[in-house]
This record gives structure tokens, C-alpha cells and sequence, in this order.
């Protein structure tokens, strides 16, 4: 037995129901205003904050710190220091040899040279070093590490209206940020 075939192959579908071919303009709009709303709530929380730009810089520079140490410990002959800018816009790892030419990092061969706000430390502008103690500007150590005076290394640095301490103990030259 054949079965019939159908003869109606291009018969169209009653409108109720056909296929949409796009959104409609309402559509559109109400996603265009949730996308809006999602933005404005999200924006805030991937904007770094002065709290935030204030902890990232303790942390860049009492681990610049500990580089300094470990260079010290390893080169005892011209020990490392770090040098706050007068201005406290950053600071550098340098030799006591030429305390104000920074040394060049050992991965970039670039200078080792942080500036709040710029380059690498583009994100951490505002952050502002002030010294505390001791009354020599430089962070410096000797051959076995400790700072070269009897005196704390207590630094502050701020942003924002945030601020922390990074302190260098003169005995041991232990680096601590005080939060």
C-alpha cells in the first residue's frame, strides 16, 4: 500500500503560530535598563578604593623592604637601602655606593623605582610615604641585616583618608605592616 504524499508542503502556519524573527523595541529597552542597573551596582566594587590603594601599597613596599634586606645579606660589601622621595610619592631600591640612582631589577632590567600612580603603581595613586622615625631618610641595612641605626624604621602611608604603618625592626630589620 503507497502512502500519499503530501502536497502541501509549503502551506503556512496560522500568524498565532509562526516563529518571532527579533525582539520587540519593549524588550530591548528592558534589557538595556537591567544591563544599566547591573553597571551602576558593580562599578563601585571594581573601583579601587583608599583602603584598598593603602594596604597594596604597605604591602609593595615592605616587601620592596625585604628585597633590600636580602640584597644587603647577600652583597654585605654595599649594602641596599630604600629611599623615600622627599615629596612621598614613592621611593627606591638603591646601593650605599649611590644611594640615589635606583638599582635595576633583576627580571625587567628596569629601575627599581615605585611611583604612586605611575607605571606599575598606576593604581596606587594619592598613596602618600611619610617617615615617621628614624630622622635618616633612608631605609638602610647591614651585613647582617639589621637597620645601620639603633633606631625603628616607622613609616606611614596614606590615601584616601585610609592610612597603615610599615615598621622595620632595628634589631632584626623584621618588616611589619600594622594594620
Amino acid at each position: 500500500m503507497r502512502r500519499p504524499q503530501c502536497t502541501h508542503l509549503a502551506t503556512k502556519l496560522p500568524s498565532s503560530k509562526r516563529r518571532r524573527q527579533a525582539f520587540t523595541l519593549i524588550e530591548l529597552l528592558i534589557t538595556a535598563a537591567v544591563m544599566v542597573i547591573v553597571a551602576a551596582i558593580a562599578l563601585p566594587s571594581v573601583q579601587v578604593n583608599g583602603k584598598v590603594r593603602v594596604i597594596a601599597a604597605s604591602n609593595l613596599f615592605a616587601s620592596d623592604l625585604e628585597y633590600a634586606q636580602s640584597l644587603s645579606l647577600s652583597a654585605p660589601g654595599d649594602p641596599a637601602l630604600v629611599r623615600v622621595a622627599a615629596d612621598g610619592s614613592g621611593y627606591w631600591v638603591a646601593r650605599k655606593s649611590a644611594p640615589n640612582t635606583p638599582i635595576l631589577r633583576p627580571e625587567a632590567n628596569q629601575l627599581y623605582q615605585v611611583v604612586f600612580g605611575v607605571g606599575d603603581a598606576r593604581q596606587l595613586a594619592d598613596v602618600i610615604i611619610t617617615k615617621l622615625s628614624p630622622a635618616a631618610t633612608d631605609v638602610q641595612f647591614d651585613e647582617f641585616g639589621r637597620l645601620s641605626t639603633s633606631e625603628m624604621g616607622d613609616y606611614l602611608l596614606s590615601a584616601g583618608g585610609k592610612s597603615l604603618r610599615v615598621k622595620v625592626s632595628a634589631t632584626t630589620g623584621a618588616t611589619t605592616v600594622v594594620y
